[in-house]
């Protein structure tokens, strides 16, 4: 809830209920720590992206995941932890954002062998992949839901509704 940054290990360690020597055992420093539970995380994702990918139910599919990722991932989808990564933990931050191009690339896969709108497919997935790249790159940035005065959970919904419900 307050970030990365501002997080000392101290507390995590109260939180999780152990020592903070428990935790060094594990890692080597609260960068390290973070980097790894943040790849854990996108490893998580990138499974589940693939399941929906195979499932005929797209739509509820995308919003089942959704809604547990943003359980799993409370801890990154805030503001302050998003901008944390973003100044703090760039290589991690890059990571994010490649996990994004994947998940979109997947998205407009699975948008191009389920529509049923013939004005769908006479778009070139390439541009269509572009395209939601661009809206996603605006959506998902801390600054832009601060400026909508919007929690990142709701957000991501919003985002996930308009990359596919338009194109099935």
């Amino acid at each position: 809830s307050q970030g990365f940054n501002a997080i000392k290990m101290e507390e995590l360690a109260a939180k999780a209920g152990i020592t903070k020597k428990t935790i060094y055992s594990y890692f080597t420093s609260k960068q390290d720590l973070i980097e790894k539970v943040v790849n854990a995380f996108i490893t998580d994702v990138s499974y589940k992206v693939e399941n929906i990918i195979n499932k005929s139910d797209l739509i509820e599919n995308i919003a089942n995941t959704v809604e547990s990722l943003l359980k799993e991932g409370a801890f990154l989808f805030n503001i302050q932890s998003l901008q944390d990564l973003q100044t703090y933990y760039p290589e991690t931050w890059q990571r994010i954002e490649e996990l994004r191009i994947d998940m979109i690339g997947s998205v407009v896969e699975v948008i191009f062998k389920q529509t049923k709108k013939k004005w769908v497919l006479e778009i070139e997935p390439r541009i269509l992949k572009e395209a939601l790249l661009a809206i996603n790159s605006r959506f998902s940035t801390p600054e832009f839901a601060v400026e909508m005065g919007m929690p990142v959970k709701e957000l991501t919904f919003q985002m996930a509704k308009l990359l596919v419900y338009p194109y099935l």
